[in-house]
């Protein structure tokens, strides 16, 4: 997982180092350009805004927008402009046409003055997701605040792809003169045929990204972190001149793990960078010195390095602060300004764990053809990992609830996809398609999990109330954070009528498929594991735990709420979880979860009273040998033993009969592989399960 980086911004650092380079001081005259990739949460794709275009429009000009503060464009100051859904803003108010036919800049009908995020043949499509908008809003405060028009959702024209023809970009005009572009993410059918750049009013300069005007440069990617940006700066490029950006760590290690700091260098000057010279420090010990050589940075690219020596992790418990200072570029000795260091926490765990029961969220809906497999693959799972937890979010259909369009908005799912406790295993994404979802429990599984979970009820059946009861103990150090209490109610066995719960099959053709020969769509369709009400809201209830929890210390929380006439009790399961809360998406991890039925289950049920298998493991994590507890209420044949992640019985614990009272059975770690593990106990259709982790 990514550190949260300390960026300097743009428009601050080149200047100093142009100055640093001797380089020309900037003027309002020309720009040149710097390629980036990512944008930080200032600059957010679901920022509520000013509609400034909707669909359905094509080949449309918006009305004259004033712009808030005064901005000059070549030289010459702009007081408002016209936003095309084609993918451009003019400067001209007299501008009353929208070429949809994009050109090469230096072209006689290109429009100018005008700025080209991505001048292509596109238009404002009526449909069903995201809707098709030319947005504008401002953020950040004077003088350095931010204008941005963007395009959301826009598609190519003539429309062809459905879903799949959509690209979202923006313009973004800076009030101290820069302004850049984003390309936020795209798929098109048919290739973009785009022009990017500027071009002034009298048509002589004419500012062109290398590739118009058949640009096609659109990352796939939806996640900020791959937001490609194309920076327009005053002034002439500097002979030397780079950003030191980003750097990165994992938020916690163990103790003994070896630490090496990752960065990322965007050279926009005009020689090449052939090495580098550093200091990374760790709290206030001496620096350590390295250099890197045998560099080829050629201008406007940038490239992903680390540094030479690693650091192992001490003093577990405790944060230590790691700083990354640039001292050298080409064999010289000029660096970056003082105030250009990379800094970032890193936590050292002592690396105390529980089993992790993970969360699969899935992503479905009754209008989505390939969704029936996302359940297939589900039912495939829940052998091999018994401490699964998985719910159905539904969107579009007659089971969607409005909570949870934010989870669809912010973590924008493919269908059927799903978040595995809102993990994203090192990639810029949350969403995990359904056939990486048996290798990433796995990894879930074998991580274990510092937070422990316990969960009770009481149902009042004369009022149709519940009451939830929920334990959340931490057992290790956990870095500050937003925590939040999350309770999905989740039903199983819904069908009804009509478009809103029959499932689109495009599977009644395949012959194999569980929904062979189905129908499409499936009438009559079962629908498992509903998330039908969220009582906590979307993103969990704030304030029950505090920001930086103690140690060994428990949280309690308690919750009544009232059953809906339309739901089946004996179908309600009660779904709670850990997990944190951050702005940005792809830090709001699910720390631990537990679910339980509302009522009794049928096995679990016999003269009137509940019987428990109650049964636990200590130490869990395992390095060589752990006791199995058993506590049985009467009488039974038991058969226990360990399974690895795929559902293959690695060894026998006991066969055999055990009276009722308490038990004590050896496990030993010998000869299992560390990593994840269930330990099954069964008697007749009575089961239970538990998570152990293997430790080296």
């Amino acid at each position: 997982m990514k550190s949260t980086m300390f960026e300097l911004a743009l428009r601050r650092l080149i200047p100093a180092l142009a100055l640093l380079a001797g380089g020309v001081a900037a003027t309002s005259q020309e720009y040149y350009t710097v390629l980036d990739v990512g944008t930080t949460p200032d600059y957010s794709y679901t920022q509520s805004a000013a509609v400034l275009l909707s669909s359905p429009s094509n080949d449309r000009l918006s009305d004259w927008q004033p712009l808030p503060f005064a901005w000059h464009f070549f030289g010459r100051q702009v007081d408002a402009y016209r936003a095309s859904d084609n993918g451009y803003i003019s400067f001209d108010p007299a501008a009353e046409h929208s070429p949809a036919a994009n050109t090469d800049l230096h072209a006689e009908t290109a429009p100018r003055p005008a700025i080209f995020a991505l001048w292509d043949d596109f238009h404002l499509a009526p449909g069903i997701g995201t809707p098709d908008e030319v947005l504008a809003w401002t953020y950040g405060t004077a003088p350095e605040r931010v204008h941005v028009i963007q395009w959301r959702s826009v598609s190519q024209f003539p429309a062809a792809g459905g879903s799949d023809n959509n690209v979202s970009f923006a313009i973004r005009l800076y009030e101290q003169g820069d302004f850049d572009i984003v390309h936020n993410w795209g798929r098109t059918p048919a290739p973009l045929t785009a022009s990017v750049g500027a071009l002034d009013a009298s048509g002589q300069r004419a500012i062109q990204v290398a590739g118009s005007p058949e640009y096609a440069q659109i990352p796939n990617s939806a996640a900020a972190t791959d937001d490609r940006v194309i920076r327009f700066v005053q002034g002439s490029r500097p002979a030397v001149g780079l950003i030191l950006k980003g750097l990165e760590l994992p938020t916690a290690v163990e103790e003994g793990e070896d630490v090496q700091p990752a960065f990322r260098i965007v050279n926009y000057g005009r020689e090449t960078i052939h090495s580098l010279s550093l200091d990374y420090s760790i709290d206030d010990m001496p620096p350590l010195s390295g250099r890197l050589d045998g560099l080829q940075i050629a201008t406007n690219e940038a490239q992903g390095l680390s540094f030479p020596q690693n650091w192992t992790a001490v003093d577990g418990g405790r944060y230590h602060t790691l700083q990354l200072e640039l001292t050298g570029i080409n064999g010289g000795t000029a660096g970056l300004p003082p105030d250009v260091i990379l800094s970032a926490p890193l936590l050292v765990y002592t690396g105390r764990r529980t089993p992790m029961r993970p969360l699969l969220e899935e992503f479905t809906g009754t209008w989505c053809a390939a969704c029936p497999d996302g359940a297939v693959f589900i039912d495939r799972l829940r052998p091999l990992f018994p401490s699964l937890i998985a719910v159905a979010i539904h969107r579009g259909d007659a089971m969607a609830l409005p909570l949870t369009e934010a989870l669809a908005d912010d973590f924008r799912p493919g269908y059927p996809q799903a978040l595995l406790s809102r993990r994203s295993f090192g990639m810029d994404n949350i969403p995990v398609s359904r056939v990486d979802w048996q290798e990433r429990l796995a990894e879930l599984l074998a991580e274990g999990s510092s937070v422990s979970l316990a969960m009770d009820h009481s149902y009042n059946a004369a009022e149709q109330t519940a009451t939830v009861r929920l334990t959340a103990g931490f057992l290790d150090y956990a870095p500050p954070a937003d925590y939040r209490i999350n309770l999905y109610i989740v039903e199983d066995g819904l069908a009804g009528e009509g478009r809103g719960w029959d499932q689109g099959n495009q599977y009644h053709n395949e012959a194999g498929h569980p929904y062979y020969g189905k129908g499409n769509p499936v009438i009559g369709y079962v629908h498992n594991d509903v998330v039908r009400a969220i009582p906590t809201g979307t993103w969990g209830a704030a304030g029950l735990i505090p920001t930086t929890p103690e140690v060994d210390k428990d949280y309690d929380w308690e919750y009544s709420f009232s059953l809906h006439e339309d739901w089946r009790l004996p179908q309600l399961r009660l779904v709670a979880f850990v997990s944190i809360y951050h702005g940005d998406s792809l830090k709001r991890p699910v720390l631990n979860a537990v679910e339980i039925p509302l009522l009794p289950t049928a096995s679990e049920v016999g003269d009137g009273t509940v019987k428990h298998l109650q049964l636990q493991i200590e130490p869990n994590p395992i390095s060589e040998r752990a006791i199995l507890g058993l506590h049985l209420r009467e009488l039974r044949d038991l058969n226990v033993a360990v399974y690895d992640m795929r559902g293959q019985m690695r060894r026998s614990i006991f066969q055999g009969r055990l009276a009722a009272g308490e038990h004590r059975l050896a496990l030993s770690a010998a000869g299992l592989a560390p990593g994840g593990y269930v330990v099954l106990v069964e008697s007749g259709e009575f089961r239970r399960s538990v998570m152990i982790v293997v430790r080296p």
